[in-house]
């Protein structure tokens, strides 16, 4: 099972933040075509035969064209996962 992470700006970043998944691998993000730079999506996938958990992400600071630093008010979910078929 994999996740799609779409990360939503107000402003088109002049770079990524870095983000860190707790667990799994994280994809390159690419911008989403139309959206001016303010969506991007990447793929996650979690570890193979994990039970019920969850990811979470470590985001580092990024800068917007304009040259404004990152809020660091960072709004993120939780992946809720479970790799393991059941029974």
């Amino acid at each position: 099972m994999r996740a799609t992470l779409t990360l939503t700006f107000s402003e088109a970043p002049a770079s990524l933040p870095s983000l860190t998944p707790s667990a799994g691998q994280l994809g390159s993000f690419t911008e989403v075509a139309g959206s001016n730079g303010l969506l991007w999506t990447a793929t996650l996938t979690p570890p193979a035969n994990t039970s019920a958990g969850n990811i979470t992400f470590t985001v580092g600071a990024w800068t917007d064209v304009a040259g404004n630093a990152s809020s660091q008010t960072v709004t993120l979910a939780i992946v809720d996962l479970d790799e393991v078929a059941p029974n």
